[in-house]
């Protein structure tokens, strides 16, 4: 799980918008809610 999130995540970082603390919480939830979404 913890890669999957790398690749999610990394890109944001390489385009150099680092999200502030608030922000990032926000995209690790639209991230998990995602996946776990995906998970039967």
């Amino acid at each position: 799980a913890e890669k999957i999130i790398m690749t999610e995540v990394v890109p944001l970082f390489n385009e150099c918008a680092m999200p502030t603390p608030q922000q990032f919480q926000q995209i690790l939830e639209n991230i998990a809610n995602k996946y776990i979404q995906n998970t039967p």
